[in-house]
């Protein structure tokens, strides 16, 4: 027989189980978020399956349902299933909608608090450049707020003074484009505030701009501070120029007496004297030389300290610069009982690129200390190259002594300025202290190291090395060699040569002692004479001084220049007490040939004439002997 649905007790027990399984269901569905819909499609299912006629038991609900029933329940059980899962996916949805509504708030507070804790001044501007928002340092820079007290715009309100600025940034804000500048504005204190301004277009997706963000920052202390650096450095530079002028003043106030103090001594050497008057007048040349010589070290240092002193990269005859230096220190080694002596490596070539007044400063100082600091013994002058190929190599150069040597301890402060190895030697050698750290500065500025290796009480030596370069083949040194033998009285006999010179001591030197070299010499005192004396009779050669009342050196120069027309040039040599850097650079612009500092003496005079005069000096008197390479140059 087929169940029937009654309301015996069989109903009640499928009753109790249908209504906690569907206590148990809703509670689940509750859970999932369709709780309602299901208790409501649950009440539509049993009003029309039963017609309110009671329940079934679960195991009819569930495995024997009947037709009309099954798919009332499928249906009710998909539509759950959609719903829920709809449910769960708009749920999903708004809870990361308000996760990240929650994030662009907190971002927006946190720009919002940078903003306005910000040091600079900014402010957003609608599209016309009417500002919006504006943060404190905006007020506190430039007083505007946003009460509607201040109906300016940006450009009235950040360039109130400068028209050229205002249309500008109006013009900017116009056709939506950027602007960046500096601009001068008035703060709340009606005082000048320096700013950098940059103004900047936030555009739509058409390209309009809606907002302007502008940037405001304070460079009035840098503006200030830049001002007062300009301000320093007017000043240095004008002390500068003022130490320079005076360094000038007080080298040329200094040469032109010196010149006639030790020209006039080196004449009156060579005149007639009793041994007694030799001796006095060779100490005050003597004297006068050391003076000269620290009044050069003084000037050398201040130039280079001052970065004003360059070198010269030409090509010299190597074996010319150390004949020179021995020529020149020989009468003191002599005098002191001490052998003077050369050295060139066989490998040294004839011909090297360099700055021989350079070289031969530095050559000067070493083997004058050394034989200054040897009381017994040899001095030596070397000279050997590491390599003479196209590529160039490096150059060594040294002076060996056997005099007191120089305790290791004082060797590390040794090329310092204002240093020697033991104070006690200036009183028993002279003052300076400045001669080595001038050779060091001369090798470093010729791209050279220098350095010493000592032994107290057996002797020093002190070397330089150079970068060796060699001048090309088409190349001529400098002095040609010229002097490679000393000059002697009569060598350029009848030479004319005019001296132009407003000193009347230094018009007798320079006369004597050219014409104790042979030429005839004419003095004019001032420009004007010696234009007067080129126009009434010719000369080979013009010593010309440069500091002179009326018409200086350079003008004559210039005049006599202008005048030559196609005919040769005469050569004019300056003969000045000018010796500071530029000076030389002065001359040679002016139109003379070449540069002689005075104190003057014999030999530089006589090396002057052999450059300029070299096929009319004469080939009498006996040449010096020659360096070999490779050997040894005794004095």
């Amino acid at each position: 027989m087929q169940a029937t649905r009654g309301k015996g007790g069989g109903a009640s027990t499928a009753t109790g189980w249908r209504g906690g399984l569907r206590a148990a269901v809703a509670v689940v569905a509750t859970a999932l978020g369709f709780g309602a819909v299901y208790w409501l499609l649950d009440a539509v299912v049993d009003a029309y399956v039963y017609n309110n006629d009671g329940y079934e038991t679960l195991s009819e609900s569930l495995f024997t349902p009947t037709p009309v029933e099954f798919w009332m329940r499928l249906s009710v059980f998909t539509i759950l299933l959609l719903y829920g899962a709809y449910g769960r996916i708009l749920s999903g949805r708004r809870v990361q909608a308000e996760v990240a509504r929650q994030e662009v708030g907190e971002q927006l507070r946190l720009h919002a608090v940078a903003l306005c804790a910000a040091a600079n001044a900014i402010g957003i501007t609608d599209a016309t450049g009417t500002p919006v928002w504006v943060n404190p340092a905006f007020t506190a820079l430039l007083g505007y707020r946003l009460d509607g007290s201040d109906a300016r715009k940006l450009p009235l309100l950040l360039a109130p003074e400068e028209p050229r600025l205002r249309a500008e940034m109006a013009d900017a804000i116009a056709t939506a484009t950027g602007w960046r500048g500096q601009v001068v504005s008035r703060g709340p204190d009606n005082h000048p505030i320096h700013q950098e301004t940059v103004l900047t277009p936030v555009v739509d997706g058409a390209g309009a701009a809606t907002n302007f963000v502008v940037l405001v920052q304070d460079v009035t202390r840098r503006v200030e501070d830049e001002r007062l650096l300009r301000q320093l450095k007017e000043k240095a530079e004008a002390a500068n120029r003022a130490k320079s002028e005076f360094l000038a003043n007080m080298s040329h106030e200094i040469r032109t007496p010196m010149n006639g103090v030790i020209g006039m001594t080196d004449l009156l050497l060579g005149t007639d004297l009793d041994p007694e008057q030799r001796e006095y007048a060779a100490s005050v040349e003597q004297s006068g030389q050391h003076l000269l010589a620290v009044i050069n070290d003084i000037l050398d240092f201040s130039k280079i300290e001052a970065r004003r002193m360059t070198v010269e990269a030409i090509p010299i005859d190597l074996r010319d610069v150390l004949y020179h230096v021995h020529r020149m220190l020989l009468p003191s080694a002599t005098s002191k009982g001490i052998d003077l002596s050369l050295h060139l490596g066989e490998e040294v070539p004839p011909r090297v690129v360099g700055d021989p007044a350079r070289l031969r400063q530095i050559l000067l100082n070493l083997a004058g200390n050394a034989i200054k600091f040897t009381a017994e013994g040899h001095v030596l002058i070397g000279a050997a190259c590491s390599a003479t190929g196209a590529g160039g190599g490096l150059l060594r150069l040294w002076v060996e002594d056997t005099g007191i040597g120089i305790p290791a301890a004082a060797i590390a402060t040794l090329f310092d300025p204002f240093t020697q190895a033991d104070t006690s030697t200036t009183r028993c050698y002279g003052p300076t202290g400045l001669g080595l750290a001038i050779c060091r500065l001369l090798a470093e500025l010729m791209g050279g190291q220098i350095g010493v290796t000592s032994e107290v009480g057996r002797g020093s030596t002190f070397w330089i090395t150079l970068p060796l370069h060699l001048p090309a083949a088409a190349d001529r040194p400098v002095a040609g060699g010229a002097a490679e033998r000393p000059a002697r009285d009569g060598w350029f006999a009848g030479r004319q040569v005019l001296v132009v010179e407003d000193n009347r001591i230094n018009q007798r030197v320079a006369q004597r002692l050219l014409e104790r070299l042979g030429c005839g010499v004419r003095v004019a005192s001032g420009g004007a004479e010696a234009l007067t004396l080129l126009g009434l009779q010719p000369f080979e050669i013009v010593f010309m001084d440069c500091q002179m009342p009326e018409m200086d050196g350079y003008e004559v120069t210039r005049r006599i220049r202008q005048g030559e027309g196609d005919r040769p040039a005469i050569p004019i040599l300056a003969m000045t007490a000018n010796a500071m850097e530029g000076d030389r650079a002065r001359c040679l612009a002016a139109g003379m040939d070449d540069y002689l500092t005075k104190p003057v003496d014999k030999e530089a005079v006589a090396d002057a004439l052999r450059r300029w005069l070299p096929e009319r000096a004469l080939a009498g008197g006996e040449p010096a002997a020659a360096v070999a390479p490779g050997g040894t140059l005794a004095g």
